[in-house]
């Protein structure tokens, strides 16, 4: 996650066809039982954003992540109000970058056994595809230096396939990111992973570049409006020598959906095979915005384009962003969650998928991995789920999931 100021882009394009039916392309195996009782359903159509960039001893020498920063505001004047900008918080004694602690304590991402848990709890949730997010190949890092080396990848598929869960990448920036980078990054995740049971794969025959085959898989694209459309044109028009269309590279596009104004030309001119909106802060964006839904799900079918809004629990990063109050959403014991769903459920035609923002993404307090109540050693207390219920949330997802995707009842 993580906001930045966002550039303006030329106004609303001319439209045309219409929308897609997505089936995942993969058989379904039949999920185990949930232990969440009525629903044992698992849907590769449910995504949940995931961040594998959390280190701690004993696995690592050090904390990463745990010990975020607390990040500037671009305005001095606001820095000055906020005594403990860019100073990290100390894990050791119990402080760390989020106003919620996680029921596995301070892990790291990389421990096999976390991945375990992780997948398990997806799986009892109904979420069949995890997006991973992924800072480009060694070498590039997100904002506090990690990066997700190929090691952890392989992990994450070993321990994906058991779960039954499925893996879609989040492909993030990094410095120097462009159009024929992005390239080679999907190449290089391709070339390492293309051939993996667990890697997500949609039927490519009902999309927009029309004469694709078989299955391919989906890359989620932050922060795209960094690039220019007539720069994503190069490798996703398939009329262009560098094109990914109809190469074994081939894959389904998602750009973040900022805003008609900030988005509609570069998904189209940029040719984008559809769309996401990611942020979870109802009041951040036009698109994380479910009152404009049906605007960009009907932008979306005039243009042949796949939807996948984003969904979740709240939304607070005051321990990460001292200045950002106006953007807290309180959980409201699962109602703001639900209110997010129930907007999805009126869409109509029904999107391709629904995402979720996220698993763990603990700074921004959007997370539905199990949290824990704990209190600090300088008397911090962690806020807790609705009855101190670690796993409440996991149960809300599980409801959506039979209820968006029934078809994927066990």
């Amino acid at each position: 996650g993580g906001k930045k100021e966002i550039a303006s882009l030329p106004s609303r394009p001319q439209q045309s066809p219409q929308n897609v039916e997505i089936q995942p392309s993969i058989p379904q195996s039949e999920p185990s039982s949930s232990t969440f009782g009525s629903n044992p359903v698992q849907s590769p159509r449910v995504h949940v954003f995931h961040y594998g960039w959390y280190e701690a001893p004993p696995i690592h020498k050090n904390y990463a992540h745990w010990n975020h920063k607390q990040l500037p505001h671009w305005l001095e004047a606001v820095n000055q109000r906020h005594p403990h900008i860019n100073e990290r918080y100390d894990p050791t004694q119990g402080e760390i970058g989020s106003v919620f602690y996680p029921e596995l304590g301070l892990y790291s991402s990389s421990d096999r056994i976390v991945m375990k848990q992780q997948f398990q709890w997806m799986k009892e949730a109904g979420i069949g595809t995890m997006v991973l997010s992924w800072w480009g190949r060694e070498g590039k890092t997100d904002g506090e230096g990690q990066s997700t080396p190929l090691s952890m990848l392989q992990t994450f598929f070993e321990e994906a396939a058991p779960h039954n869960v499925k893996i879609a990448f989040h492909l993030e920036p990094y410095d120097g990111r462009t159009e024929d980078s992005v390239r080679e990054d999907i190449q290089y995740l391709l070339d390492n992973f293309g051939d993996k049971e667990a890697l997500f794969r949609v039927d490519a025959s009902h999309l927009k570049f029309s004469n694709r085959k078989g299955s391919v898989p989906v890359f989620y694209v932050y922060d795209s409006y960094h690039i220019p459309s007539s720069n994503w044109a190069r490798i996703l028009n398939p009329d262009t020598p560098n094109t990914i269309r109809n190469t074994k590279f081939d894959a389904v596009m998602l750009s973040l959906y900022i805003s008609p104004t900030e988005s509609d030309t570069l998904v189209l001119n940029g040719f984008f095979d559809g769309v996401y909106t990611y942020f979870v802060s109802k009041k951040f964006t036009y698109g994380s915005n479910p009152n404009n839904w049906k605007v960009l799900n009907d932008f979306c079918e005039k243009n042949h384009l796949v939807f996948s809004p984003s969904i979740g629990p709240g939304y607070n990063d005051i321990r990460v962003r001292p200045w950002n109050q106006e953007n807290i959403q309180s959980r409201a014991n699962g109602d703001y969650y639900r209110q997010y769903f129930d907007s999805v459920k009126q869409l109509s035609p029904r999107p391709a998928f629904v995402s979720i923002t996220s698993m763990n993404e603990w700074h921004e307090g959007t997370n539905i991995e199990p949290a824990r109540s704990y209190r600090s050693k300088n008397g911090y207390e962690y806020e807790t789920y609705t009855n101190k219920d670690p796993e409440y949330y996991l149960k809300i997802t599980n409801e959506f999931a039979a209820e968006f995707d029934p078809e994927s009842q066990g």
